[in-house]
């Protein structure tokens, strides 16, 4: 019940995302009336040249083969085109649904071990077997196709009926037991076909889950030997073979599965084959023997022959394409349980903005990701003030990131609440909420899309703010030297003409998108970690200016760059364990800050 379900379900989406869907059904119907014309005109030359032998009914008759004959090629080539639009728009919709549901997310869900197994299954499913939805609709189509033909080899066979259970001689080839038996044949042929059918999708497709975890490995090496970005790495330290080892092991283990894989489908392949020869050698003796009587004409032969090969053929057809309902079901599995996945991080309903200027707090906030051995934050309690700089330092792994996120809404506290202007921030909405901040992360990211573009974050931007924004984020003279301006295409990913930045010039970059969103709260996540210590300086002196009485949120490894901040508050192990200006800092000797400003202190004498 619960595969029907989900089948009912994915052709409902099939027909909602793509009504297109019904053309290509309808499309594969026309094409089961074709073989028919040709059986009708050629039983009825046939009959001309064995009977009046009129040579003005042969020319109609072959005239009017031909004529029909082109009309449908026509009609179905038409049909052709617009039936495989229908099934990339099925495709491309069915994508778009995933890629959809997947940007809803919130964060926290996304991250979520179990969400990237789902997605990573999905792939891995659309890529071997291709989109569940567009399998369906070939399946819808074959049956279409079947059906229609079945029922026109029924029309055709009707004068036969009369014949087909009557004893019309002696022995069992003209006793009713022998109709019976070709009859009955079919459809265990049918039958037999579908078993096949599902058995062997089923075994291929058990394969392909044995392959999976190596295909997706294997994929990542192959995806490594063609990225430029990791091609100086690899070909500086010589590490070709530490990639094409693992590779071929993979390859060599595959084999088995590969071979099984194949031979699964040729030995179905083989069996449809062979099935559909039996009957039709039956059929053949059925109807031959009854011709040698003379029961009908040589007109009629060939009609109750073709149409009888048309039933088993449909029949074949019908059950080859329901047995790929075993592939069919888990891929339409897979994709629901993508498109099915809901944020945890659910929306408010209150606006932020109504606030004015805002005081966070950190209530007792304790976090824990899951599966995680210990607390990421825990117990943490800091307030910060409208228009307050604050700078966030510890060791790595000390919780900074974990701070900016829960400040973020990327993730809700696991305990404790952090509020604004005294509200719970889960109660705001979401992207209200969101809009307060702009964030460069410490993992930050550009796409292979126009400098301008990257730094506006939409299509259509203010050029000269734009302009401004890279200009005091630094990265005015590398502007000035690019040929296109504001219009070249970051990386080579989409363009062959597109610009490599280095990882310095990308953080400017990233910094220029953060003042060009002129959000109330700036954070600034490691935003220097790729420039030297002169260019620091320069970049928080002309940030400082530019955020105003605006709240700002550093965090930094390096110290010396958060002495301009108002107050700084010092991580260790997931705890602030201090929280106070530099001066108040640096003279506790016995205190976390002090250390890590002793550690750094020496490189600077």
């Amino acid at each position: 019940m619960k595969s029907l379900k989900v089948f009912f379900r994915g052709i409902s989406t099939m027909l909602r995302v793509s009504p297109g869907s019904l053309i290509t059904i309808f499309q594969y119907s026309l094409r089961a009336i074709v073989p028919f014309v040709n059986i009708y005109f050629t039983s009825m030359i046939l009959l001309e040249l064995t009977d009046s032998q009129e040579v003005g009914a042969l020319v109609q008759y072959t005239a009017l083969a031909v004529g029909i004959n082109f009309l449908a090629r026509t009609l179905t080539n038409a049909l052709d085109i617009q039936a495989s639009r229908a099934a990339q728009v099925l495709w491309n919709e069915d994508l778009n649904e995933i890629s959809r549901a997947m940007l809803a997310l919130d964060f926290e869900t996304l991250e979520d071990v179990e969400t990237q197994k789902k997605l990573s299954q999905l792939k891995e499913h659309r890529e071997q077997n291709g989109s569940s939805m567009e399998k369906a609709l070939m399946m819808f189509s074959a049956w279409a196709q079947g059906l229609t033909g079945i029922a026109i080899a029924i029309y055709f066979l009707w004068p036969f009926a009369g014949t087909l259970f009557r004893r019309t001689g002696d022995g069992f080839l003209h006793s009713p037991w022998f109709s019976a038996a070709v009859v009955a044949s079919v459809v265990v042929a049918a039958a037999i076909v579908l078993i096949i059918s599902a058995v062997g999708n089923k075994a291929s497709n058990n394969a392909w889950l044995a392959l999976q975890k190596d295909s997706r490995v294997y994929g990542h090496y192959l995806g490594m030997m063609y990225d430029y970005h990791t091609g100086k790495e690899i070909r500086i330290f010589g590490q070709q073979n530490l990639i094409l080892n693992p590779t071929r092991e993979i390859q060599m283990q595959g084999l088995p599965l590969h071979k099984k894989r194949s031979n699964i489908q040729a030995l179905s392949t083989g069996a449809f084959v062979t099935i559909g020869a039996v009957v039709g050698f039956g059929v053949y003796i059925l109807i031959g023997t009854q011709g040698l009587m003379s029961l009908f004409d040589v007109g009629s032969l060939v009609r109750y022959t073709g149409a009888f090969l048309q039933i088993i053929a449909a029949l074949m057809a019908i059950g080859e394409s329901t047995g790929r309902l075993s592939l069919i079901i888990p891929g339409l599995h897979r994709y629901f349980e993508v498109v099915d996945l809901k944020p945890k991080n659910e929306p408010g309903t209150k606006n932020p903005k109504d606030l004015g200027r805002k005081q966070i707090a950190f209530d007792n906030v304790t976090f824990h990701y899951p599966k995680a051995e210990k607390n990421a934050l825990e117990d943490v309690s800091l307030t910060i003030q409208p228009g307050e700089k604050l700078a966030v330092v510890g060791e790595n792994g000390s919780g900074k990131t974990t701070f900016i996120k829960l400040l973020t809404r990327m993730y809700l506290p696991s305990d404790g609440k952090i509020t604004m202007a005294g509200q719970d921030t889960a109660e705001f909405k979401l992207d209200a909420y969101r809009k307060l901040f702009t964030v460069v992360f410490q993992d930050f990211k550009l796409f292979a899309f126009p400098l301008g573009e990257n730094v506006a974050v939409g299509e259509s931007y203010d050029e000269q703010q734009v302009r401004d924004c890279l200009e005091a984020a630094d990265f005015g003279k590398r502007l000035a030297h690019l040929d296109k301006g504001l219009e070249t295409i970051l990386y080579k990913d989409t363009d062959e003409d597109g610009v490599e930045v280095s990882g310095g010039e990308a953080q400017k970059i990233a910094l220029a998108r953060a003042l060009y969103t002129n959000a109330d709260i700036l954070i600034l996540d490691e935003p220097t970690a790729a420039l030297d210590p002169i260019a620091e300086y320069k970049l928080y002196q002309g940030f400082n200016n530019l955020v105003g009485d605006k709240t700002a949120i550093y965090i930094s490894h390096r110290l010396s760059s958060c002495r301009f901040c108002d107050r700084i508050a010092v991580f260790d192990k997931g705890k602030l364990v201090q929280l106070g200006t530099h001066a108040e800092l640096i003279e506790n000797e016995g205190g976390k800050y002090h250390e890590l400003w002793m550690a750094q202190a020496q490189y600077y004498v």
